[in-house]
C-alpha cells in the first residue's frame, strides 16, 4: 500500500468528525473480573495478549462509510496491556466489502479507537467474510479468523460485573460507555505471534461504541 493511498481518505475526510458506530468485543489473557489476589497474580505475569473485534453497523470515518465492515486484531505486548504507554504489536484482519478506501478507513479508525496506545501494525490481511459476528442483543458474540482465532462468549449471565464493579480491574481497550464483562467459553489463538487456549473465564468485554 502506498503512502499516498493510505493518506487519501484522511486528507479527503480530515474535516469530517467520525460517526462510526457498532459493537466492540475484546478478550484478554487475563481475567478482567476476579478477586483481588487473582488479579494481582496475573497483573505482572499475564494479560500481554488480547484480541479485539469491531463490527460496524453505521457511520463513517474520514468521510468513508464503515457500515457493514468489521475488523479483528491480535495485540501482543511485552507487558500487561493495561499499560497503555507500552507499544503493542498488532496483526489485523479487515473485512471491507466496499473496497480499498473502506479498508484504509478501517485501519485509520482502529488507531483512533485505541487512543494513545502505540500500535505497531505487523501484518494487515483482507478477510473475505466478516471477522466478527456480534448480535444486536449482545447476548452472544463470536469472532473468527480461519485457522488463526476463535472467540465465543456471552455477557456474564448474572451481570455480577454490574453488581460488584469493584472486581472489574480493567477498562476496555477502546471507548465503550457501558461495557459488560464477557464469559469467554471458547478463546483460541494459533498464530506465530501468540498461541494459547483459554476457556470459561471472565476475560473480555462487549459493548457499543459511537452513535
Amino acid at each position: 500500500m502506498s503512502t499516498l493511498s493510505f493518506l487519501l481518505p484522511v486528507l479527503l475526510g480530515a474535516a469530517e468528525p467520525s460517526t462510526a458506530a457498532g459493537v466492540h468485543v475484546e478478550a484478554r489473557t487475563a481475567s478482567v473480573y476476579a478477586g483481588a489476589c487473582h488479579y494481582g497474580g496475573e497483573s505482572v505475569t499475564a494479560g500481554r495478549e488480547a484480541v479485539l473485534g469491531l463490527a460496524f453497523d453505521g457511520g463513517a470515518h474520514v468521510g468513508v462509510s464503515l457500515a457493514g465492515a468489521s475488523v479483528a486484531a491480535l495485540l501482543v505486548s511485552s507487558v500487561n496491556l493495561m499499560d497503555a504507554n507500552s507499544p503493542a504489536s498488532a496483526h489485523v484482519w479487515v473485512h471491507a466489502p466496499q473496497g480499498q478506501l473502506q479498508r484504509e478507513a478501517l485501519l485509520a479508525y482502529l488507531r483512533v479507537h485505541l487512543g494513545a496506545r502505540v500500535l505497531v501494525v505487523e501484518s494487515l490481511t483482507d478477510a473475505a467474510e466478516p471477522v466478527l459476528f456480534a448480535a444486536q442483543s449482545e447476548e452472544r458474540v463470536r469472532m473468527h479468523v480461519a485457522g488463526v482465532l476463535t472467540l465465543s462468549a456471552i455477557p456474564m449471565p448474572d451481570r455480577a460485573c454490574c453488581k460488584m464493579p469493584q472486581q472489574v480491574w480493567y477498562r476496555p481497550l477502546g471507548p465503550v460507555p457501558t461495557p459488560l464483562v464477557l464469559l469467554c467459553d471458547e478463546f483460541l489463538v494459533s498464530h506465530p505471534a501468540a498461541r494459547f487456549a483459554r476457556h470459561d473465564e471472565n476475560n473480555g468485554f462487549v459493548g457499543r461504541f459511537g452513535g
